[in-house]
């Protein structure tokens, strides 16, 4: 390339070429460089969109007062441009050269045409230095760069900000009007540096110099705001453009809107993005954007995104999870809709979701009230005539309702199970222990483990911890080892308070159990103090610290010195409720 800018600077030019062949810097097509020009604005303000009435508007058309030569197809100069403007079309570098050799050969001085169509080929190719090359070279040859070559030798130096600084300063210092393409290579330099402020201010001195973006540098400004989670910034400048503009940002534009919005639960980004996809576009989300459009509506309370969002899912196949209907959830019983609540554990029935008792948290403390209850039991009890619908979820879920301060209403709720078509699970019978537990009635829980298994479902750790708790409080205690037995037969792992419970129950009672107890603490990883064992080879005689009981992880702050305060701490009626 050097050798062929040197040959360049050899030529002499032609007395004939220069006769036949006259182009003004304003010949040069929107379309291409070598077509046969039209009639053309050669001012600043022509109808290339230099200038317009304001940022983001359509520009205003002037009519143009000067025209360019015809060029003749036959002279040597028309020929070789036209060939470079083939090879410029196909990206052929080697045709190029071949043809900045034809122009030594044949004596030709090169045109800025001719300079234009290289520079236009280096910069397809990313060749930044033979850019500033040809540029410095068309200037050694008496040549005026013009708007077009100067873009490209910005385009070039813009791979720092001083450097494209420097040459935006020549390009003033020349006379040079900066336009939209211009300024697009600014913008973008400053987006991929990550510098928004600087892309903000290049777009104000646009509106300032009346110049009309185009929509690649709208779009490439508002996908860097969505990366910068600065989805209201780029939400706004969407809207905007669209507004004072005929054309409309790509689909991956507003893609990029809507996850950014729905991320950081911005609502209007996320109810105008959904809009332009979904309902106008046509254009079905992936699984991960509809789960943030889920949560971000659900935060907000629109039900009516949140049904839309799950139907979409529904219609592309993903095998829906509790995840996708937790939000849901939680948007109905803040809006207070019981019935539609209620109505949603039947759509979670049938799709094979089991709502666990963190999904059913904030409608089981909505149902927390009498006048709720009763409203929420109607609507079971109304249910229950429809066939093949198992209304477990929302039975559970009005049941542990009934755990605050309604225990019997709880008692009286399960003798019910069979009428309302309820096919109890494990979480149920563990409502139900739960509730013997609040009553010390060991008796009951024992039968209600007992239905369990009749039913064939499995215990699990939460089950077997709370009728064990339930037992160590009462004067006979020996089930509990009963009860612990089964639990390692199966292999769940007790807890550690469950584990130091007991152990000081049979201190107390000077009962040798609690060494095996101790063992067991040991064998799973359990941190026993000085100050436990203390406790334990005592009696119950030597005093415990708040917090001297320690796992890894986890610290206890049981502290008791008698038999009843054992008694007492163990009563389950004093640990907070799971399903609450």
């Amino acid at each position: 390339m050097a050798a062929s800018v040197l040959a360049l600077k050899s030529c002499v030019e032609s007395p004939s070429a220069s006769a036949i062949y006259r182009i003004s810097a304003a010949s040069c097509s929107k379309r291409g460089i070598f077509q046969t020009p039209r009639r053309r604005n050669s001012s600043r303000a022509g109808i290339h969109g230099d200038l317009s009435a304001g940022a983001f508007t359509r520009p205003t058309i002037v009519q143009p007062d000067k025209f360019a030569t015809v060029l003749d197809r036959k002279a040597p100069l028309t020929k070789a441009l036209l060939a470079l403007e083939k090879a410029v079309e196909s990206k052929n570098m080697v045709a190029a050269f071949r043809i900045c050799t034809m122009f030594k050969r044949h004596e030709l001085k090169p045109t800025l045409a001719f300079y234009r169509a290289l520079m236009q080929l280096c910069s397809e190719k990313h060749m930044h230095k033979e850019i500033r090359a040809l540029f410095h070279d068309a200037e050694a040859l008496g040549l005026v760069p013009d708007r077009e070559m100067w873009n490209y030798l910005l385009q070039a130096e813009s791979h720092t900000t001083y450097a494209l600084s420097a040459t935006r300063k020549q390009m003033q210092q020349a006379g040079i009007v900066l336009n939209a393409r211009s300024y697009r290579t600014i913008i973008r330099h400053y987006a991929e540096t990550g510098n928004v402020l600087m892309c903000l201010r290049t777009l104000q001195e646009m509106k300032d110099n009346k110049v009309m973006p185009d929509i690649t540098t709208v779009e490439e400004l508002v996908v860097r705001a969505c990366t910068d989670s600065l989805p209201r910034l780029g939400h706004g400048l969407a809207v905007d453009y669209e507004s004072k503009s005929s054309r409309r940002l790509s689909h991956h534009v507003w893609t990029q809107i809507l996850a950014a919005s729905a991320h950081l639960f911005y609502t209007n980004g996320v109810i105008e993005g959904w809009q332009r996809l979904v309902v106008d576009g046509g254009i079905t989300p992936d699984e991960g954007i509809c789960t943030m459009v889920i949560n971000a509506a659900a935060v907000a309370g629109i039900t009516d995104l949140v049904e839309s969002a799950i139907d979409t899912l529904k219609a592309t196949n993903v095998l829906l999870r509790e995840h996708h209907i937790a939000p849901f959830m939680a948007t109905l019983t803040t809006r207070g809709e019981i019935h539609k609540a209620l109505e949603l554990f039947e759509f979670m029935e049938k799709n094979n979701i089991q709502p666990t008792r963190f999904t059913a948290r904030p409608l089981t403390k909505l149902l927390s009230t009498q006048g709720n209850l009763d409203i929420a039991i109607a609507h079971l009890r109304d249910r229950a005539t429809t066939k093949g619908y198992n209304p477990v979820g929302a039975f559970n879920c009005i049941l542990a309702a009934t755990l605050k301060e309604r225990t019997n209403y709880t008692i009286a709720l399960s003798k019910e199970i069979n009428d309302l078509k309820v096919t109890p699970t494990i979480d149920t019978f563990n409502i139900l222990i739960h509730s013997a537990c609040i009553h010390l009635n060991a008796p009951a829980a024992q039968a209600y483990f007992e239905e369990m298994l009749s039913r064939g479902l499995e215990p699990n750790k939460e089950t077997y911890e709370r009728i064990i708790m339930l037992l160590t409080s009462e004067p006979v205690y020996d089930d509990a080892f009963l009860f612990l037995q089964k639990m390692n037969s199966v292999r769940l792992v007790p807890s550690f308070d469950v584990l130091v419970g007991l152990a000081k129950k049979c201190s107390l009672r000077y009962d040798a159990r609690w060494k095996s107890l101790v063992g067991q603490m040991e064998k799973y990883n359990y941190v026993v103090s000085d100050e436990l064992m203390d406790y334990l080879h005592t009696n119950g005689r030597a005093h415990m610290t708040d917090g001297s009981m320690s796992r890894i992880g986890r610290s206890s702050s049981i502290a008791m010195e008698d038999e009843k305060t054992v008694d007492s701490s163990l009563s389950p009626s004093n640990s907070r409720p799971e399903f609450l």
